[in-house]
């Protein structure tokens, strides 16, 4: 500051009590404001994609919610070894529930562990949570299958 500027006094702030508005009302009340739905960001993919046998009959149970889970054994065969995968379905379409061992499907999902109560403890199971499920002759649900996976492998570039 020089010796000719005076100083500047200090605006005393207004005292606003607390839930009283402090911007002007809305003078436009027939225009509505939207909020914008922000995606949060991913750090990770978590993707897998099984084609197998199912090994044991679909076991459908229906929670106190009335949700429906099912639970399935595929068996996958790799060049030098044999997977058997659990792999759980939250209310699948009916014919999940009919699966019958021997029956070729193709599986896209991810990766989950979960924990439950079992025998008065907790316990945990690593499962493939599937968001398809596809007989593997059904083409047109195989190709679904595929372009799903594909958008999901497309956040990687």
């Amino acid at each position: 500051m020089t010796e000719t500027q005076t100083p500047k006094k200090a605006t005393p702030k207004k005292r606003v009590a607390k839930g009283t508005p402090t911007s002007k009302p809305d003078l436009r009340p027939h225009l509505k404001v939207v909020a914008a739905k922000v995606e949060p960001e991913r750090d990770g993919v978590n993707l897998a994609v099984v084609r197998g046998i199912v090994s044991s009959p679909a076991e459908v149970r229906v929670l106190p919610s009335e949700t429906v889970l099912v639970q399935l054994q595929v068996t996958t065969r790799l060049e030098t070894e044999t997977l058997s995968i659990p792999v759980s379905c939250w209310n699948p379409a009916g014919w999940v529930e009919t699966l019958e061992p021997g029956e070729e499907i193709v599986v896209v999902g991810r990766v989950r562990r979960r924990f439950f109560r079992a025998g008065g403890a907790t316990a945990s199971r690593v499962e493939l949570e599937a968001d398809v499920i596809s007989r593997a002759n059904d083409r047109r649900r195989v190709q679904a299958a595929v372009r799903r996976v594909t958008a999901g492998l497309q956040s990687l570039e």
